[in-house]
């Protein structure tokens, strides 16, 4: 092509080199999605643009201005109107009607907009650093620019980010021609353009301060005074154009300010104190852009450069690297300084980086070449294979990214798998970035965060598939200190809900998945208590540990089952795991293998050397769906286990003996529609402890309350040896002082080898079925669990006749 590098090479082979590769990288996978829309603020815009063919050109929505959806509104204006001359849109319908049918060509017209927004910039950065520094400065910056993951990105999307960026660019580049060449028509232009760019998304006003240093060190170079240089008619003329090219823009932020100043007000409010909901607060967003912010936008490798460009400006502190310095720097540290984070929030940034660290790449290699004769010799041929590698990460991104929308959207297989595997008519509940369903096929309940309610509350109104996406449930997992609700809700999923099916892009990669999420899609058992081992109306185990060497453990175990749930769920397998510290599995212990029937008594021993200090011991049980579904097979273990032993502790380890007790109960259903308790016995040495916990969606979320709800401890003739109560006053949904659950511990003094544990209650009331409330009720079960089953044959069987 050329011998030299440093040769100028033709605009005509450049410009049209950077205008295709733009149009390769940026028009790749435009389509992606479509018709679905699932970019949310592209639906948003979407909206505000389709309301404007009614006559009411106020957008009534400020939280960003109105230029882009007005610019949008213009485009489809135009497609409708030549979409009619040629007959491919029906006469007499509305563009609303014809926008619902199909959005694909409308919104491919609006993407295709931003992509040549994006192709106006890169070409513009081209010029600038041209200008600035030189041709190859130029060509390097806008190829930067170009395999940008986030502006890349954001120009697939119809959101205002990157029509902005091009007019901030665009009234950068006068303001370059301010300080070189001073004309009058470049402040109009400049403050025409500044005004365009805060009219698309607010953040024009930054270029007030390139402005600054551009026309003071113009007019110090043309020696003008101090005052002229202040009170100058050139800036005024500057400021009221900037005006003019807002007003243009947003005109309704005067027509109707009082929207306008409040929307605006929030909008500041939202960057400023409250950050974007499920976002971490605690982490610097400096730190967050620092790490982030230069990787995403200027370049994996290539940020290392945007970092040695910012010393060398600071170090040669040239004008022209203080005008080209002065916006990205101030904006790096405003942004920097706000609650609400992104990577995009850098992106008006990136554009002047871009070129600060061309600009360091080119200074490097010139100070190389002075010192090693072979790049000189084959200048162009090194200068290209260095560069290439430089950005080879991010083409290998951009390349994924574009792959990724190439190919059919993870919500949009995830969609088409439901409506093939799951019967109509079924409840589903789902949240923010998941796939469109059917509200007329599926019964939808729908939450921003499924997180704002409870697996309790979705069971109590009957869904039995829940659907999450990453987009939201990671930013609260990755943060579970500050979101401990919300992350508590997306780990008992995993916990008590069966995952079915999993829906993950290629490459789930941050950045990369914001248009592929994964998908995962739950059942949620159907049974009155989905929790373990919410299978029976009673179930108890106990569990004795020996020591037999000082590696050695001998467990034994004996379980008693009371009467089955009969549905389609059918139980085999009961079980004991052994975990580590980090609750990974070492061994899982078949305790009873054989068909489960109602009032079974069982028993097992064997011998482990895995009880390491700080594991965990879990009991469970495998289940199975009868009928089998034929169509659907789960990808989640089918299993409803408790975590015994949180953490093996000291105690445990110097003990030579330790017991646990392990008792649950379904209250019968004569009264109240579930109530649920679970009451665990943990003996070591002379320690003895007792957990409760009562539970239950009527005592939570509906009608219900119980009052005084106790356990009592008793010698095998009756004779009492302890009652706690575990609550004093009402537990419940109504005129209660509590609502369930409840988690209540004790210590006791004293409890023999052989006792009886009752469980209950002074009254019970339900608002639904008030003829129903009664008591005080009691329940009792003796322990050791052989003597289990024919204590309570005939006592169980008749607190049960309302089941």
């Amino acid at each position: 092509m050329v011998k030299n590098f440093n040769n100028h090479l033709s605009e005509k082979i450049i410009l049209p080199f950077l205008v295709l590769l733009t149009v390769i990288v940026r028009i790749s996978g435009l389509k992606w999605g479509l018709p679905h829309l699932y970019h949310v603020d592209e639906n948003r815009f979407a909206k505000i643009a389709i309301g404007y063919f009614s006559g009411d050109l106020n957008p009534h929505f400020f939280h960003v201005p109105s230029l882009h959806t007005y610019l949008i509104f213009i485009s489809w204006k135009i497609l409708f109107f030549f979409g009619k001359i040629i007959g491919r849109i029906p006469q007499g319908i509305k563009f609303k009607d014809w926008f619902e049918m199909n959005p694909t060509i409308p919104m491919l017209a609006g993407r295709f907009l931003v992509a040549l927004f994006s192709i106006g910039t890169i070409i513009l950065i081209y010029l600038i650093g041209k200008k600035i520094f030189n041709q190859r400065v130029g060509l390097f910056a806008s190829i930067f620019l170009i395999f940008s993951l986030t502006h890349n990105r954001l120009s697939h999307s119809m959101v205002p980010v990157v029509p902005m960026i091009f007019f901030l660019v665009l009234s950068f580049y006068f303001i370059w021609l301010i300080y070189s060449k001073g004309n009058l028509k470049y402040y109009l232009l400049a403050g025409l353009f500044a005004g365009l760019a805060m009219a698309t998304k607010y953040g024009g006003h930054l270029l007030f301060i390139p402005l600054f240093f551009a026309h003071l060190f113009s007019s110090l170079e043309r020696r003008e005074s101090l005052i002229k240089i202040f009170i100058n008619f050139k800036l005024i003329l500057f400021v009221l154009f900037f005006l003019i090219g807002f007003f243009i823009g947003t005109p309704y932020a005067f027509f109707d300010f009082s929207t306008f100043w409040r929307d605006f007000n929030w909008q500041a409010r939202h960057l400023y104190e409250a950050g974007h909901y499920g976002t971490s607060t605690s982490q610097s967003a400096l730190i967050f852009y620092l790490k982030y912010g230069f990787k995403r936008n200027i370049g994996i490798l290539s940020q290392y450069f945007a970092f040695l460009g910012i010393l060398l400006g600071i170090i040669r502190l040239k004008r022209k690297e203080i005008i080209l310095f002065s916006l990205p720097l101030f904006l790096f540290f405003t942004i920097g300084n706000w609650k609400t984070y992104a990577v995009r929030y850098f992106l008006p940034a990136a554009p002047f980086f871009a070129i600060i660290t061309a600009f360091a790449f080119d200074f490097i290699f010139k100070k190389l070449k002075t010192k090693l004769k072979f790049l000189r010799k084959k200048e162009t041929f090194f200068l290209g294979i260095v560069f290439l590698i430089l950005i080879s990460p991010d083409i290998v991104k951009i390349y994924k990214f574009n792959y990724g929308l190439i190919k059919k959207d993870t919500r949009t297989v995830a969609k088409e798998w439901i409506e093939k595997f799951i019967p109509k008519g079924k409840k589903i509940a789902l949240e923010m970035y998941c796939p469109p369903i059917s509200r007329e096929d599926y019964k939808v309940i729908y939450r921003h965060s499924l997180s704002q309610v409870s697996l309790e509350w979705l069971h109590r109104r009957k869904v039995e598939y829940i659907i999450v996406s990453d987009i939201m449930y990671k930013r609260f997992l990755e943060a579970p200190d500050e979101f401990p609700r919300h992350a508590k809700f997306y780990k008992s999923l995993e916990k008590n809900a069966l995952l079915i099916k999993t829906f993950k892009p290629k490459w789930d990669d941050y950045l990369l998945d914001l248009h592929n999420p994964t998908i995962k899609i739950y059942r949620l058992s159907k049974y009155p208590d989905f929790h373990f081992p919410g299978n029976f109306k009673l179930y108890s185990q106990s569990i004795i540990f020996r020591k037999t060497s000082p590696n050695e453990w001998k467990i034994k175990t004996e379980s008693f089952i009371g009467e089955l749930i009969n549905r389609d769920e059918k139980v085999r397998n009961f079980y004991i795991k052994i975990l580590d510290e980090n609750g990974e599995e070492i061994e899982k212990i078949i305790i009873y293998k054989d068909k489960i029937k109602s009032n079974l008594l069982f028993s097992h021993s064997f011998n482990t050397r895995n009880l390491f200090m700080n594991g965990k011991i879990k009991i469970g049980y495998e289940y199975y769906f009868s009928p089998p579904s034929l169509l659907i097979k789960p990808e989640g273990k089918l299993e409803k286990e408790y975590l015994l032993i949180e953490k093996i502790d000291k105690s445990i380890h110097t003990s030579k003996k330790f017991k646990i007790i392990y008792l649950y109960f379904k209250f019968p259903n004569k009264r109240g529609e579930d109530y649920f308790q679970f009451v665990k016995i943990i003996r070591i040495g002379n320690k003895v402890k007792l957990i409760t916990r009562i539970y239950g969606g009527e005592l939570t979320l509906g009608n219900d309350y119980v009052l005084n709800p106790w356990i009592k401890l008793k010698t095998l003739d009756g004779k009492e040896i302890s009652k706690f109560i575990v609550f004093k006053g009402k537990i419940g949904s109504y005129e209660s002082k509590r609502k369930a659950p409840i988690n209540k511990s004790f210590r006791i003094s004293f409890l023999p080898e052989e006792f009886i544990l009752s469980l209950g209650y002074d009254y019970y009331f339900d608002k639904n079925f008030p003829h129903q409330s009664g008591g005080p009720e009691e329940y009792s079960f003796i322990f050791p669990l052989k003597n289990l089953r024919n204590y309570i044959e005939f006592q169980y069987a008749s607190a049960t006749e309302g089941n």
